[in-house]
């Protein structure tokens, strides 16, 4: 976990001229462990959902609208538990991944 941290504050370094990168996080995020990246992070990062909107179980367009209810309620400070209580495609999304 401390090279996430490090490879984040890196990201956010002066570079002389050069201004800081936005962060970017993929690679096995799901629209449910979004949540911890967000809060650990703040919501002005790039969040690289691709396998788990492409691997949504009711479609890819729901997938995506999935990963955008999930990113849109931790942004606003709602659970995912209680979004997932008008969203079924997030219902879901707890169903395959188990969390």
């Amino acid at each position: 976990m401390l090279d996430f941290y490090q490879t984040v504050q890196a990201q956010n370094l002066s570079l002389g001229g050069i201004r800081p990168l936005v962060t970017t996080v993929g690679g096995g995020v799901t629209p449910l462990n979004q949540e911890i990246l967000q809060k650990e992070l703040g919501n002005d990062i790039i969040i690289g959902i691709g396998g788990a909107i492409q691997g949504h179980p009711m479609g890819t367009t729901v997938g995506a609208q999935t990963a955008m209810t999930a990113v849109q309620a931790t942004a606003n400070g709602i659970s995912l538990q209680t979004a997932a209580e008008s969203c079924e495609g997030l219902k879901t999304a707890f169903q395959l991944w188990n969390q």
